[in-house]
């Protein structure tokens, strides 16, 4: 049996702001599009480039997905696995 304690409580609002929502149609398209891309032999890092140039100056609905490419990139260029970057930004 263990035993657990809290460690932090963060307010449920506070969650929901820093957490950035994307529809699952628009997630499947920016996965679907991130697979033809590695899958036509584009290196990963160019693939994400391609990403974030398609998103930028589009509607203001797809911002979020720009954030998310954004800081996906990022986290990717530091050295953590694109599963890694992938699972936390979702």
């Amino acid at each position: 049996q263990q035993k657990l304690f809290v460690a932090e409580l963060i307010a449920s609002q506070q969650i929901q702001s820093t957490q950035r929502r994307i529809n699952v149609a628009e997630r499947t398209t920016l996965l679907g599009e991130l697979a033809e891309l590695l899958h036509a032999g584009v290196p990963l890092m160019r693939s994400l480039d391609l990403l974030q140039a398609q998103l930028q100056g589009s509607e203001l609905q797809r911002s979020e997905l720009q954030a998310i490419v954004t800081t996906i990139r990022q986290r990717v260029a530091e050295g953590e696995s694109l599963a890694n970057a992938l699972r936390d930004a979702s």
